[in-house]
Formats: structure tokens, sequence, C-alpha cells
């Protein structure tokens, strides 16, 4: 197993609280992270996005659907008709679930309330996260040295994120990971500019 994955393995609980309790983010923290903290290639992160954010996001959903905040049949119809929309371009593409495309689109198109947006999210991204995997078996394999560790670590988040969303209000819940976006940006940029500057 990756020594250097395994340490920064933790990270991957921050992922399973962003869908846990947001119903979306969890790519947007895994990607960067698993590049810049754990030393996968970009194209390697993207695949092992999709496993960590599609697994953590089922095991979300199944919580989320216990409390009744999950609509199972306009879900499954929202995630199978993203696939080749702009979700499943992002999904396909970036190793990005949608979530922050989804959760938006429930609340604005569908009306639904931001609990069962959030719920019902996280099969949207399940289902575009296995359609996604499905699409790249036979190009790019799953480095299970990067993805086993990082899986475990965001399926135990979730759990706490949907114990989160139970308590807290949304608006607070978004702040918190606003901020901690921005950090992640900060952090991104200035690798990168480090990496410019050494080319």
């Amino acid at each position: 197993m990756n020594g250097r994955a395994l340490l920064v393995s933790p990270l991957g609980f921050l992922i399973g609280v962003s869908l846990g309790a947001l119903g979306g983010g969890g790519s947007i923290l895994a990607v960067p992270i698993l590049v810049y903290a754990a030393g996968e290639s970009p194209q390697a992160a993207t695949t092992t996005s999709l496993v960590i954010v599609g697994a953590a996001s089922l095991v979300g959903m199944v919580a989320h659907l216990r409390a009744g905040r999950v609509r199972v049949l306009p879900g499954v119809l929202f995630g199978l008709a993203g696939v080749g929309s702009i979700v499943g371009l992002t999904t396909g593409f970036f190793g990005v679930g949608g979530g922050f495309i989804v959760v938006p689109a429930l609340v604005l198109a569908l009306r639904f309330d931001m609990a069962e947006a959030v719920g019902t999210s996280l099969l949207v991204i399940a289902i575009n996260s296995a359609v996604a995997i499905a699409g790249r078996v036979g190009n790019a394999g799953v480095d299970w040295a990067f993805a086993a560790p990082f899986t475990i670590a965001a399926l135990l988040g979730v759990s706490v994120g949907k114990r989160v969303a139970d308590r807290l209000p949304i608006v607070t819940l978004v702040r918190w990971f606003v901020g901690l976006l921005l950090v992640l940006a900060v952090y991104v940029a200035i690798r990168a500019g480090l990496a410019l500057q050494s080319a």
C-alpha cells in the first residue's frame, strides 16, 4: 500500500463529511487532495475520485433514505437524465460528481426542500459516478493503494456528515465548506505557482 496515501488518507474523512452534510463537494476536495497531498497523477486522481465519491455517496444516501430525505424515483430519473448533460460531462471528464449542480437544480427546478435535495443528490452522484467508472474500465484501472484508504475514511466521514446535517442549519454548513474551499484554493494556487517557477 502507498505509504504517502495511507498517511494522508484521513483527509478522505473531509470528503465524506462534505457529501453527508451538503450532498456535494466531495470531488471538489478529492481531486486536489489526491494530487497534491497523496501524490497521485491528475489523470489517475479523477478515476480514484469517482470510486471514493461514488461509494461514500451510496452509503450516505442509504442513511438519508432511512431518515426519509431521499426521493428515489425523481433521483433515479434525474441521475439517468444527467448522463451526457453537464453533470454527466463533468463527472466523466473531471472525476467530479456534480453535487453542487444537482442540489440547486433539485431545489429550484423540482421544488425539493433542502434536506430532500441533499439526500437525493447523493443518489444522483452515485449513479453518475457508477456510469463514469464503467466508461473508464477499459482505459484506466483503479489504483487501490490510493483508493482503498481514502474510501474507508470517506465512508466514516459521510455518516458523521449526515449527523452534522441533522443538527446544524444548512447555511452554517455551507459557510464552513466555503471557508475550506478558500483554504484549498489558496494552497493549490501556491503549489501551481511554485511548479511554474521551477519549470
